[in-house]
């Protein structure tokens, strides 16, 4: 009688929550499915405007009075990064800026990147797409910049440098620091082999820098003796390496690769723990809630 008892108590503990349950997922499905037929009819009336449309101009207001002006939605997402491959550099362009609506977006993000590897020919366009990823990516997808802080364009690594800094990972800090190795590896009199302590990147014909990332080429951007690069970017990484401790201690200054290296290793531990906070933060997990029962 008393495990009766018992298992009846427990029953009526359980069933509230159960249809509790039950009710949440039936609304995310009913919302889920509000936002799916919000977006089709978006793609709908952009296809409307954009069949009107007299010139390129037109077509870039259909997709900023539509698209853009939408609530993100996978299917939103999907249109603008078709229209990322069309001829007009005003709609890519168009296209870029209302993907920069798409927070932590992982399938945006890789979008803006492709992107710019594919386009060698348009630095300015490239510099766009690094400069929006920085604006979307979270902590985690800073990782997807690792090659392109080394890029061979000078212009290009500046820009994926601020792209990191923008999002503000503390997780670059070491990718940072070797290569600021790299380049304080650099000699100034002699256009010498760019290795740095690990022997990365190496000295190409004519004095030209083939260092990681160098496989997307730089198109028509004219390409910087080592000597040149070193001076160009060591100032921007420098300062890069310093906001990002700033999470864990502003009262740092970083100027030399060995100092940081130094610093970095004593420190590891702790940027861990940072990167562990910041993948919750990625995940929408705010500190504290999962100590909470």
């Amino acid at each position: 009688m008393r495990k009766l008892i018992m298992l009846s108590l427990a029953m009526s503990l359980f069933l509230p929550a159960a249809f509790a349950q039950d009710d949440d997922k039936q609304k995310r499905k009913e919302e889920e499915k509000q936002k799916k037929e919000e977006a089709e009819k978006v793609i709908k009336e952009y296809r409307a405007a954009r069949a009107k449309a007299k010139n390129g101009g037109e077509v870039v207001l259909a997709i900023e009075d539509h698209l853009e002006k939408a609530e993100p939605h996978p299917l939103i997402r999907a249109q603008l990064i078709l229209l990322l491959g069309d001829q007009s550099i005003d709609v890519r362009v168009a296209c870029m800026n209302a993907l920069g609506k798409y927070k932590k977006d992982v399938e945006a993000g890789k979008a803006l990147l492709l992107h710019a590897r594919r386009n060698r020919e348009e630095l300015e366009l490239r510099q766009k797409c690094l400069l929006k990823f920085g604006m979307i990516a979270s902590y985690g997808m800073s990782d997807m910049l690792k090659e392109w802080i080394r890029h061979e364009s000078v212009e290009l690594a500046k820009e994926a440098i601020d792209a990191v800094r923008e999002i503000n990972s503390v997780r670059m800090i070491k990718p940072l620091i070797e290569l600021l190795g790299e380049l304080e590896s650099i000699r100034e009199d002699k256009n010498s082999g760019a290795g740095g302590p690990q022997g990365q990147g190496q000295q190409g014909q004519q004095g030209q820098y083939q260092g990681p990332g160098s496989q997307y080429g730089a198109g028509q951007t004219p390409r910087k003796d080592p000597a040149e690069r070193k001076r160009e970017l060591t100032k921007p990484v420098v300062d890069t390496i310093n906001a990002l401790w700033k999470k864990y201690d502003d009262k740092i200054k970083i100027e030399k690769y060995r100092d940081a290296n130094k610093a970095y290793m004593k420190s590891a531990p702790f940027f861990r723990k940072i990167i562990e906070q910041e993948d919750k933060e990625d995940k929408g997990i705010m500190e504290g809630d999962d100590k909470k029962d």
